[in-house]
C-alpha cells in the first residue's frame, strides 16, 4: 500500500550517477522530491532537502534533518527503486540516479520500470526511459532515435510514424528486439497486447515525454 501520496509528479533522486544539471532538469516538471537511500547524499551535496528519504538506508552519510520523513524499507526482495515506486503514490514518477554506472543496476531499473505500473520516466546522461503504455504517442522531432526494448515477451500490435514499423512484431529479449528506430514523421505512436516493453528516446525528448504519459 502507497505511504506517500501526491496530486503532482514526483522526482525520485537514486545513488547512481547523476549530476546537480540532471536535477535542475528534472525539477522544472515538480517540487515534489523523494530521496532514495543513498541519492539524499546527491541531494545533500546540492543543498537539496528532500521531502522523504525510503529504502534500506544502508548508502546514506550525509545527517537526514529530523523534518524530512524517513521510511525504512528493509526487505531485500526488491531494489530501492522497485520499493520506491511501491511506496510514493503520484500521476508520474521521474528519476534521476538509476541508469548509468554499473550495468547491472541499469538491468534491475528496466526491471523494475516494467515491474510497476506506476507511469515513471528515468532520465540518464543520454537517453530517457520508460514502460510503453499499451498506447503510447508522442510529438518528436523527424529523425529522432527510438527503441524498444523487450524485457518479457510482448506481442507488438501496431505503430505509425516508424522508419520501420513493428506491426505485428513477437518481440522478446533473445529473439526480436526492436532498437535504434528512427521518427520517419513528428508524430510516432505504438500499441502493444501487455506491458513489458521500455522505452528508449534521447534526452531532449524529455518534455515530449512527459507530455505523451501525463
Amino acid at each position: 500500500m502507497s505511504a506517500l501520496c501526491f496530486d503532482e509528479p514526483v522526482l525520485l533522486v537514486g545513488a547512481g550517477p547523476a549530476t546537480r544539471a540532471d536535477f535542475d532538469q528534472a525539477a522544472r516538471f515538480t517540487d515534489a522530491v523523494i530521496a532514495v537511500d543513498g541519492g539524499f547524499d546527491a541531494l545533500s551535496s546540492w543543498d537539496e532537502t528532500p521531502a522523504a528519504v525510503l529504502g534500506d538506508m544502508d548508502s546514506i552519510s550525509a545527517p537526514v534533518p529530523d523534518a524530512v520523513t524517513r521510511l525504512p524499507l528493509d526487505e531485500q526482495d526488491s531494489t530501492d527503486l522497485e520499493k520506491a515506486l511501491q511506496t510514493v503514490d503520484a500521476p508520474l514518477c521521474l528519476g534521476i540516479g538509476f541508469l548509468g554506472g554499473r550495468l547491472d543496476h541499469t538491468l534491475a531499473a528496466m526491471h523494475a520500470l516494467v515491474a510497476s505500473d506506476r507511469p515513471t520516466i528515468l532520465i540518464g546522461a543520454e537517453d530517457v526511459v520508460f514502460a510503453a503504455p499499451l498506447e503510447w504517442g508522442a510529438e518528436v522531432p523527424e529523425g529522432t532515435r527510438v527503441s524498444f526494448y523487450p524485457v518479457c515477451r510482448v506481442p507488438a500490435l501496431g505503430s505509425k510514424g516508424l522508419r520501420w514499423p513493428i506491426d505485428g512484431l513477437l518481440m522478446e529479449g533473445g529473439r526480436q528486439i526492436g532498437v535504434s528506430n528512427e521518427a520517419a514523421s513528428t508524430r510516432i505512436a505504438a500499441w502493444f497486447a501487455e506491458p513489458g516493453v521500455v522505452t528508449i528516446l534521447p534526452r531532449a525528448c524529455l518534455g515530449a515525454v512527459v507530455e505523451s504519459l501525463t
